[in-house]
């Protein structure tokens, strides 16, 4: 009988083992169903592994699924294995040389209205001059021009339209991801059925080689429903960062140039301000003894655009330009305000670039960081 009870005793102790161990495996893997299913990517093809197609006007192959935009001629775009520059073979490159373009790719997708969504892709970007090489390396590892300035950044329209340039897009901040991969994403409230996301990349100006290299995609639901917007609401997105509009100031007296910079200010918003006149950077950059654009700028701080003797400053015409460059044509370009009736410059809301600081800041020292050279400069 006692041997009886002992054995009974034993078998109750493992049943209730077991069934701890059950409750336990139960309480550790169910949270993890439930995320796995709140989180689920939505996209089609987001690694860009399935089939592609071919595109009139398009040089190469789209993934299935997507499609691809463009200010200017399209980039070439095709599959990409080289595991030297994926994530995760295949993935997805835009690529050109000489060429002048701002593109992405896009994808619309039905979703809950007034959910919470998040769109995220990995990016690395390559922009390379040197023609000596052809910018493919030759046994060396690859490493880019980062003066050639090239910016990605990821949008959602939460109305679903497929309009690049549309104000309804929410959009990340711009980042260079030289060489290496990085994550782009952004997040926003659908107002609608369906929602679109962008991918964008520009250039500050024409390089030798130029490419995008974009993997692993996700659109994620991150929050539910909070309440369905009316029709006819007014969206309000983030605006996408951009470079501020300056005025170009008049020459003083002895016929030179000289901008002073206000608050928001950039070097690639100055130079857009003085093109008219045929300045270039190599001229800004000359005059003022940089290798490179400053990428901190202060209120108050002068810059060089012309030297002595190159406009009239009783017409504001362009005389000469330094190197014997071309002299931009009158009236309606080549020509600044004269002196007496010059404006003074409107200061757009916003923070100056920071990176490199000038010698002698002035007294009031620098304004706030905003992010580098955005999407006005738009090149190859």
């Amino acid at each position: 009988m006692k041997n009886m009870m002992v054995k009974n005793w034993h078998k109750a102790v493992v049943v209730m083992l077991l069934m701890a161990v059950m409750v336990m495996a139960y309480a550790g893997l169910a949270p993890q169903r439930e995320a796995a299913a709140q989180g689920s990517n939505i996209l089609v093809n987001p690694s860009f592994g399935e089939t592609w197609y071919g595109a009139a006007g398009v040089d190469g192959q789209i993934p299935t699924g997507w499609n691809i935009w463009a200010n200017g001629q399209k980039p070439a775009t095709d599959r990409y294995v080289d595991t030297a520059f994926t994530r995760t073979p295949p993935a997805w490159i835009m690529k050109g040389g000489f060429v002048q373009w701002t593109a992405g790719g896009y994808q619309t997708v039905a979703v809950e209205n007034g959910a919470t969504y998040r769109f995220s892709i990995y990016a690395l970007v390559y922009v390379c001059n040197d023609l000596a090489t052809s910018c493919i390396g030759n046994n060396v590892p690859r490493t880019s021009d980062q003066t050639i300035g090239s910016k990605v950044k990821v949008g959602i329209d939460p109305t679903g339209g497929t309009d690049p340039s549309s104000a309804n897009i929410v959009w990340s901040a711009l980042t260079s991801p030289y060489d290496k991969f990085a994550e782009v994403a952004v997040e926003t409230q659908a107002r609608a059925g369906s929602i679109t996301v962008f991918t964008f990349n520009s250039v500050d100006s024409v390089p030798n080689l130029r490419e995008t290299v974009w993997d692993e995609a996700s659109l994620v639901k991150t929050a539910a429903t909070t309440g369905t917007p009316a029709a006819g609401t007014t969206i309000v997105p983030t605006a996408p960062p951009g470079v501020p509009f300056v005025s170009a100031q008049a020459a003083r007296p002895d016929g030179s140039v000289i901008h002073t910079v206000t608050e928001g200010d950039t070097f690639s918003s100055i130079l857009v301000a003085y093109r008219p006149l045929g300045v270039t950077r190599d001229m800004i950059l000359q005059a003022n003894g940089w290798d490179l654009p400053p990428q901190i700028i202060v209120p108050g701080q002068e810059i060089i655009i012309l030297p002595p003797g190159s406009v009239n400053p009783a017409t504001g015409q362009v005389i000469s330009l330094p190197g014997g460059g071309s002299v931009a044509p009158a009236p309606t370009a080549g020509s600044l305000p004269p002196a007496e009736t010059q404006a003074a410059p409107t200061a757009a809301p916003g923070q100056v670039e920071t990176v490199n600081p000038p010698a002698a800041p002035p007294a009031s020292g620098p304004s706030s960081v905003r992010p580098a050279d955005p999407d006005v400069e738009k090149g190859g």
